[in-house]
């Protein structure tokens, strides 16, 4: 006959209280736990219970150091929201740095980290879940192709608090090999699914002005979500400084031509830095940023004489543009032209960086974009009829003019009951052009992969 062990009987609650007395940090509440592990003990002797008090573990736990679990958990956060790769782990010089200087926490290896990292994401999931449950949303989405050509799409919220600005959550980065407004919206709404975010939360919609993006707003709304979709208006805004830089041709070459006799020349920029101390280097204008051709513009009608003295003792045979540059220096008209810019589109630059802050109010932004219009409207100039007609297009939103009319109270849009909501509503989609740069590691390959394997889905 085989032999049976018995279960080992566990002992009455009045047993367990009079062994545990002798171990402050247990307790029992049914089962025996370790408040400084924050674990349960499946142990139910006294033997047993001074094995884990006498470990090392809950002697580290004790004197606060933090539990290996907890440590690979925020290092792996660290690193990815700080945009570090995980090949730093295997370098010998960080190795030797965190050995000196945090001799007693072992580092671990790349590939030990990576095991905590679908448990980070789903952490993470389950946090953004909870901000999200049964909140008002704004929601933006964006694409842009990555270095094979790729669409990728990223969608971004807010929770939409009537008494202060919130932060906004990266919720989605998908890569797709077609993007039209179908499979767009299908990764927005399949997104908010993930999230447990039924559509009828998201009560506003920004995108830029593109066709693509105008029809993901009318398909999210046959899908039944009532909101309102705003076009961004620092790219409306960013379209009006474009259409002052047609209008000023010869200005803008002079800033193209100068920018080539300064670019990766330290000759050059010594040159400058000594006949004019104290003014900073000229100013590159970046097509794809918001304003950086007004902020040139500006820049060069500040210090014109400054910077002609500089470019004309250059030899034209030694520096891309040199010569078309000294060109446009000479031409006394280009200076006229740079001080009419100054004195009538500055305001309009300074409108576009205030936009640019997610944290404004309805009520500032709609200031700001009033007084624009004030702006353009009061200036004479024949040039400005171009520059004013291109306004008057990008302001021809039906949806903004329906927000506006909930913030003044006059509106009758079922969304008005939400007006409260809209006190912080942001008009700009300036937060989902700037995720692209800050998570551009996501689609790496190599030493990016975990970092990928993180954030695909978050």
């Amino acid at each position: 006959m085989a032999y049976v062990r018995k279960a080992k009987k566990r002992p009455y609650a009045d047993q367990v209280f009079k062994f545990i007395a002798d171990f402050p940090d247990l307790i029992y509440d049914g089962m025996i736990k370790c408040k400084v592990c924050q674990i349960d003990l499946q142990c139910w002797d006294k033997g047993a219970c001074r094995r884990h008090v006498n470990s090392t573990r809950h002697i580290k736990n004790q004197n606060g150091v933090t539990p290996k679990t907890q440590f690979m958990f925020d290092l792996l956060f660290v690193l990815v929201t700080c945009g570090v790769p995980f090949l730093i782990l295997d370098r010998l010089p960080f190795r030797e740095f965190w050995k000196k200087y945090c001799p007693d926490v072992d580092l671990p290896s790349r590939t030990a980290l990576r095991n905590y990292v679908t448990t980070v994401r789903e952490d993470v999931v389950n946090r953004i879940k909870c901000a999200l449950k049964n909140k008002r949303l704004w929601l933006c989405v964006d694409e842009t192709t990555d270095c094979k050509k790729n669409s990728i799409v990223n969608v971004i919220v807010r929770v939409m608090d009537p008494l202060k600005p919130t932060v906004p959550l990266l919720l989605a980065s998908k890569r797709l090999t077609e993007c039209t407004g179908q499979t767009i919206t299908w990764v927005v709404l399949e997104t908010l699914a993930k999230f447990q975010v039924p559509p009828s939360q998201v009560l506003m919609l920004v995108t830029d002005g593109d066709t693509t993006m105008r029809l993901v707003g009318r398909y999210l709304q046959e899908q039944g979500c009532r909101l309102l979709h705003v076009t961004c208006k620092v790219h409306a805004l960013h379209l009006v400084a474009e259409r002052i830089r047609k209008c000023f041709p010869e200005v803008d070459a002079l800033i193209a031509s100068t920018e080539k006799v300064f670019l990766k020349s330290p000759k050059h920029l010594r040159a400058f830095h000594a006949q004019c101390p104290g003014v900073r280097e000229p100013s590159q204008s970046i097509l794809t940023r918001f304003g950086t051709w007004l902020e040139a513009a500006l820049y060069y009608a500040q210090y014109f004489q400054q910077i002609k003295v500089v470019v004309l003792q250059f030899n034209p045979a030694e520096a891309a543009g040199a010569k078309e540059s000294q060109t446009k220096f000479r031409d006394i008209s280009i200076e006229t032209d740079l001080q009419i810019v100054r004195n009538n589109y500055k305001g309009l630059y300074g409108s576009i960086e205030k936009l640019q802050n997610g944290a404004l109010s309805l009520v500032e932004s709609l200031q700001i974009l009033d007084e624009v219009d004030t702006l353009l409207h009061t200036i004479d100039d024949a040039r400005n009829d171009r520059v004013l007609e291109e306004f008057e297009s990008v302001k021809k939103d039906s949806d903004f003019i329906t927000l506006k009319q909930i913030s003044d109270g006059v509106s009758t849009n079922p969304l008005t009951e939400f007006k409260e909501c809209f006190n912080y509503a942001c008009v700009t989609s300036t937060d989902v052009e700037r995720s692209f740069t800050k998570y551009k590691h996501i689609f790496r390959q190599g030493e990016h992969v975990s970092m990928r394997q993180l954030w695909k889905h978050i």
